[in-house]
């Protein structure tokens, strides 16, 4: 028996239980990275609609705008 078996048995410790807490570590490190990267994935997605909706809203106010200067110059032609 090694000294790291003689550790074990004293201590109650099972080397499978031991191993099988290491792995289940590395799995839950594992499953937070992956969690990490959906997150920022998600992140780059809804920053990249809000940057598509601010477009659409400039291009809504522009044409807006436009729209309400001919009114205007319209009127002012009818007014004459």
């Amino acid at each position: 028996m090694n000294l790291a078996q003689t550790i074990c048995l004293q201590h109650k410790f099972d080397l499978r239980g031991v191993l099988q807490w290491r792995v289940s570590d590395a799995e839950s490190l594992v499953s937070s990275q992956a969690w990490e990267n959906n997150i920022k994935q998600k992140s780059e997605i809804i920053q990249a609609q809000a940057d598509m909706i601010a477009s659409v809203n400039k291009t809504i106010s522009g044409a807006a705008k436009s729209t309400n200067e001919t009114i205007a110059k319209n009127m002012a032609v009818l007014n004459r």
